[in-house]
Parts: C-alpha cells; structure tokens; sequence
C-alpha cells in the first residue's frame, strides 16, 4: 500500500543509477517521456462490447495489481547492478505497464455506462451491413421477404414480425413473409387486408407506433390474434418513386417496447429493405421479359421454318409471297398443297394468341392439312375435317381462321372456303372490278361441328387472264398508323388495281411501299402475311 500512495503523491524515484551523470539520463527520460504518451492511447476501448469492456476493466485491475507487486524487485539496486540496461529498461517497463492499465481503466470505467447503447448501435449497424450484403447475394423476391423479417426480428428483439407485401398488379397488401405467426393468423389477416390497406393507419408517410395496445385502438387483427402484444410498431415501404411496396411491422409483449431510437433505427432498416424488395422485383421482372423474349426467338424460329421455303413455279400462274413478322410473334401461316401441273392448293391462317402456344398451334394446323389433302379435294372437307381434329385438342379460348383454297388451271375455276378468315381479294381482269368475295364461315375451335359444317360455304369463282388473287392476314388490313386509323381493305383493293398491269413482284413492292408510308414510322403488332396469284396466258 505504501508503494501505491509513494506513486501517487509523486515522490520521486531514485532514477540515477550510482556513478552515472545527468547527462546520461536524458535518453532515459526521454524514453519515459514516449512511454506516458504511449499509455494515452486506449482509444480502441470504444470499440469493444459490453462484456469484452467488463472483462478487460478487470483485466487492467490484475495487471496494476500485479505491477505494484514488482515494484520493490524492479526498483531494487540489484538489477542495475547486475545491468545498467536491464535496469533501465525494468524501470521503464515498470513505469508503462502502470500508467497503461491505469489510463486502460479509467477510460473502460468512463464508457461502461454507455455500453449497452453502444452494443445496440454496433448491432444495428451490423444488421445493416447483412441487409446490405442479402441485397446483393439474394435475388429471390421471395425468399428476400422472409430475410428481412428474420433480420429485422433480431435486432429489434421483437416478438412477432411480418410483412405486408403490396402486390403490383392487383394491389393488393397480404402477409408474404412472418416470425412466430401461423398459417391461420396469416389468413385471418390477408382476410383483414382484403378490405383495409394497413397503409389506412398511417399519417403523412409516418410510421405506425402503438405504445400500449390495451390503451390504444388499433384497427388491426393482431391485436385479437396475439393478446399478449403490449407495443407494437409498423414502419411503411416505398420504392424509388414514392410507391407503396408494403408495411414492415414488429411487435412486443410488453407496453412501451419501442423507444425513438428503435423507431428511428426501424425506420432506416426500412429504407434499405425497401431498396433490396424493389431491386429484387425488378430482377423477376428483367428475367421475365428475357424469358418471353427467349420464347418469341422460339417462335419465330418455329414460324419461318413452318413457312415454305419456296414458292411454285407454273405456266398458268404467278406467285408471290411476302411475311413481315412483328415483335409480338403471332400465329400466321400460310402452305401450298396438291401441287400438279394443271392444280395448286394454298392454304392460309391466323392462330389466335401470341409466342409459342400460337407457334405450336400453326404447326400442328399444317400436318392435319397436309394429311387431309391427300384425302380431301374440297377446301370444304379440308377445313371441316381439320375443325373437327383441332377442336378436341385447343383450349377454349384458342381458335384458328383459316381459308382453304384450290385453283384447277385445266378448268378455270378457283374454289375456296373461308373459316372466319379476311375475304379474298379479286380482281376481275374482263370487268376491270376489284371485289372481295366473303362466303360465309366461323373460325376453327369454336364449334364442335355441326354449326361450323352449317355455317361453311364454299365458293366458285370462273378465272381469266390477268386476274388477280390476293390472300392476307389481319395483320395487314388492321395495321395502324399513328393517329390509330387501320390500314384496311380499301387501300389493298385501290394499290392492286392501280399496279394491275406489272408484274407481281413489282405488284407486292407497291403494296409494301403503300403499307410502310401508311405506318408512317409505326410499328407492326401483328404478323402480316400476304400470298398473291396472278393468272397467265395458257
């Protein structure tokens, strides 16, 4: 004890060794003086928790303890006797050690009472550090959701924790994600949420905070699911535009849980949960349109190998195609069948939808028509008996216009039916008239049969030199300009009889130059198929 007040009440030290100057202890004090600087340097000590700052005030306590018991033996003349140096560095060492435990225990004992704030703040920031790291490693909207709770449970030390999800498309809040709530109580809830957006309970964006649930109302039915619930606080999401993504809500058993730090630390915690459920939802919706983008290169792929790769050459007749396919693939098909010299076939349709469904339909439409015209040699029988194939295999909400065609060059005629699809249009070389021959008919898929085989007609038409056949999809009469007007029959019938007298080349080029200055720069939303037949001298 007497070394401890000699140390204390400065007394000094008997730093001169026997038989040396002054002069050579200036390096000594200089170095005692570097020693004591050093020993201020505890500045790491904030930095600890509560318990590692219990642990090491102790610590400092045993180490001066211990020092002051080596006072009398590094003090003594034996250890400069023995070395001047070893004494000296003794002395020094002496001299750190003490200072540095007691400068180390002063500063834990002036930040314990703040230990525990300072754990909580380390444990917040801790939080957002692993939020932040699950934004970047988790791209699963879902699986995000359940995350944040979890993590929002532990650092708030919450009982129960969810989160109301607000649904883009339907706008409509349900629970996505929870702790310690069971299915039921989840449904009891989206029951609730059905009717009242908890988004009603909010004020001016600001959070939702119930400090005592059995003082105040709460129109919500956690509080009759969870009685046990004494506070509880509800902290709303939105994304970058000011949108509502949801409501992040923790709660505790007892009354006055949520101190402003807690509500101001949940309130940053939902900003970047915020950040992390929008990011992730734009990740879905990216991988979705690449989906569907991979699904349309499917089907068009599908469609330009469905289509034929050549057109028929006879005597009797020329023949022109054209196939524009927009960027919303659909279902336009058109073949040529019966190919003999004195008789061509030619079939062509629109399958209803878009991307591959409409793709595989359009392929399964061309084997049934390549079967049946090996049976059939009536575009009646043709497309009543491929009605009454497809039929039993498309959905309900599917169906297919398609025209059947046939021209018999030893007899001039041309007969075709027409299941719901755009008319022909005729041009009349004798009259000079362009007309559009319209027989009656429903699209396949729509009946079973017998009104279909009713309602289909077929028609014959006598051909002559110089007349003109052209057969098309919607997707040409029903393009649209800019001020939303379509392009429609009328002009096709006005472009084929202006350009009656060239060739059908020449012929498609006008059209397509007529169609594109129509547009005026607008985009196709349909494919546009188009098939012309001119008949020649014999």
């Amino acid at each position: 004890m007497s070394i401890f007040f000699t140390v204390l009440l400065g007394i000094p030290l008997d730093f001169e060794f026997r038989g040396v100057a002054l002069l050579n202890n200036i390096p000594y004090a200089i170095a005692i003086a570097f020693g004591l600087m050093l020993s201020t340097r505890t500045s790491w000590v904030t930095y600890l928790s509560r318990k590692e700052k219990y642990t090491y005030f102790l610590a400092a306590s045993v180490v001066v303890w211990f020092v002051f018991l080596l006072f009398d033996l590094l003090l003594s003349d034996a250890v400069p006797a023995y070395s001047l140096a070893l004494g000296a560095f003794a002395n020094i060492s002496w001299l750190f050690l003490v200072s540095y435990a007691l400068f180390t225990g002063l500063n834990l004992m002036r930040h314990l009472p703040t230990a525990r704030a300072f754990d909580r703040k380390m444990k917040e920031v801790s939080s957002l550090h692993n939020l932040s790291r699950t934004i970047s490693a988790e791209h699963d909207l879902t699986k995000l959701m359940q995350k944040v709770t979890d993590l929002t449970s532990e650092v708030i030390e919450s009982a129960y924790t969810w989160l109301e999800y607000v649904d883009s498309q339907e706008r409509q809040s349900t629970v996505t994600a929870s702790k310690n709530l069971n299915e039921d109580e989840i449904t009891v809830i989206n029951s609730h949420l059905s009717n009242q957006s908890s988004f009603d309970l909010t004020m001016d964006n600001r959070p939702i905070v119930v400090n005592d649930t059995s003082k105040e109302s709460l129109n919500h039915p956690i509080v009759t699911l969870k009685p046990s619930i004494g506070s509880l606080v509800g902290v709303p999401l939105r994304n970058s535009k000011g949108g509502e993504l949801g409501i992040l809500f923790a709660a505790k058993t007892v009354p006055f849980g949520f101190d402003p730090d807690d509500v101001n630390m949940l309130e940053a915690y939902a900003n970047q949960a915020a950040i992390a459920l929008e990011n992730a939802y734009l990740m879905e919706i990216s991988l979705e349109q690449e989906r569907m983008e991979k699904e349309l290169q499917i089907a068009r792929e599908v469609q330009m190998r469905l289509l034929p790769q050549t057109t028929p050459i006879y005597a009797n007749a020329e023949i022109d195609t054209l196939t524009i396919t927009a960027y919303e693939v659909g279902g336009d098909y058109y073949d040529f069948f019966d190919i003999t010299t004195d008789r061509l076939g030619l079939a062509i349709g629109d399958v209803s939808g878009k991307g591959t469904s409409a793709a595989f339909y359009m392929a399964e439409t061309k084997g049934i028509i390549q079967s049946l015209t090996r049976t059939y040699n009536s575009p009646l029988e043709i497309l009543t008996e491929t009605n009454s194939i497809l039929y039993h295999s498309m959905e309900r909400k599917s169906f297919i216009s398609l025209l059947a065609a046939q021209f018999d060059f030893k007899t001039n005629i041309f007969k075709f039916a027409r299941a719901g699809h755009c008319p022909v249009i005729y041009y009349n070389a004798k009259n000079d008239t362009v007309s559009k021959l319209q027989p009656e008919g429903i699209a396949i898929g729509l009946d079973k049969g017998p009104i279909f085989s009713q309602k289909l007609v077929e028609q014959r038409v006598s051909m002559s030199t110089g007349d003109i056949f052209a057969f098309y999809t919607d997707g040409l009469s029903e393009a649209r300009n800019s001020e939303d007007e379509e392009f429609g029959e009328d002009r096709l019938c006005a472009i084929i009889k202006e350009n009656k007298h060239r060739t059908l080349s020449e012929l498609k080029e006008y059209i397509i130059d007529g169609i594109l200055n129509f547009l005026d720069g607008n985009m196709l939303h349909d494919d546009l198929t188009l098939v012309l037949v001119k008949i020649k001298e014999k």
